[in-house]
């Protein structure tokens, strides 16, 4: 293309020239514009056969209309005939938005999302020769949607938004173990999903739902709190009577070990006393108060042990 271009630039010059002839031969001489147009056309033709390769590029050279190889980034060396074609092979993105899709129960959903990809340099001339530069709408666009509509399909409307991670991770490990793209050359590295909406009556149901939900939480929050209370009455009520019955229990135990000790006391008692030591006792209450005792030659004595005895041991059982 370009030495054709060359050339009908150089004709155009040819026949300007033939019509003023007359006025050049006057001004610089016909023996020296032959060798001016001589001149600039080599130099168009040397500018010709080189071409600039952008850095992260690969140049596919074309010759009329075949692609004949491929280059490297940098100042190339190419025929007059040939033409150099940049194609890009760094990580691009391609971005989707409002893709339609449908929920479990049909309900439809609009996903936005981004898919990044980049081209293998090592067989970009075969992506090229069966696929053409429209490679993305060709091959990445088809394959992002369907994939994605079919990562939806799996979840009711409610669960898509919590399993969005499930989803982009489906979505991406496919678009990566496609083999159609892989043999094109095209290498997905990641997609990323942006966003997950649906129709406004569908989230005005959600919404109403959600507060519905909260509402019952609240009320099944208080009814807790409530209980709490409640039971922590009836554990003090408890506590409480479990400590008056405590302190009544000891009360009685108490008093029945008094009268166990006592009974005890009273045993012992019985076994120790004789007519002579109760005698005695009675003397010696009766010593501060005694002057003087007469007792009548003869007769029994005043204080009967024995009868004393009897009435002690009566009353001490009673």
């Amino acid at each position: 293309m370009q030495i054709v271009t060359i050339f009908i630039v150089f004709l155009v010059l040819m026949a300007i020239i033939s019509l003023f002839k007359k006025e050049v031969n006057r001004k610089i001489g016909a023996k020296f514009l032959p060798a001016i147009l001589t001149g600039v056309f080599v130099l168009a033709i040397l500018f010709s056969m080189f071409a600039q390769v952008p850095a992260g590029h690969m140049g596919l050279v074309y010759q009329f209309g075949a692609i004949r190889g491929v280059r490297m980034d940098g100042l190339q060396f190419k025929t007059p005939w040939q033409s150099i074609v940049p194609v890009n092979i760094q990580t691009q993105k391609q971005a989707y938005q409002n893709i339609v899709c449908f929920s479990q129960e049909t309900q439809e959903v609009f996903v936005n999302g981004t898919v990044n990809f980049y081209i293998e340099s090592t067989n970009i001339r075969k992506l090229y020769e069966n696929v053409g530069k429209l490679y993305v709408q060709k091959l990445i666009d088809p394959r992002v949607m369907q994939e994605v509509k079919n990562q939806t399909v799996k979840y009711t409307a409610v669960d898509i938004a919590p399993n969005r991670e499930q989803i982009r991770k489906a979505v991406k490990e496919t678009l990566m173990n496609d083999p159609e793209l892989k043999d094109n050359s095209i290498i997905i590295t990641d997609f990323l999903l942006e966003n997950i909406d649906f129709h406004d009556e569908f989230k005005n149901a959600i919404e109403a739902k959600q507060v519905a939900t909260q509402e019952a939480l609240r009320a099944a929050e208080q009814i807790k709190i409530e209980k709490a209370k409640a039971d922590q009455a009836i554990e003090t009520a408890r506590g409480v009577a479990q400590s008056e019955f405590t302190k009544k229990k000891a009360e009685g135990d108490w008093i029945l070990y008094i009268g166990q000790k006592q009974a005890e006391a009273n045993a012992l008692l019985n076994k120790t006393l004789t007519s002579e030591l109760i005698q005695l006792k009675m003397i010696e209450k009766l010593s501060d108060k005694l002057q003087i005792m007469i007792v009548p030659s003869g007769s029994v004595n005043f204080f009967d042990p024995k009868s004393l005895l009897s009435q002690l041991t009566s009353a001490t059982a009673k």
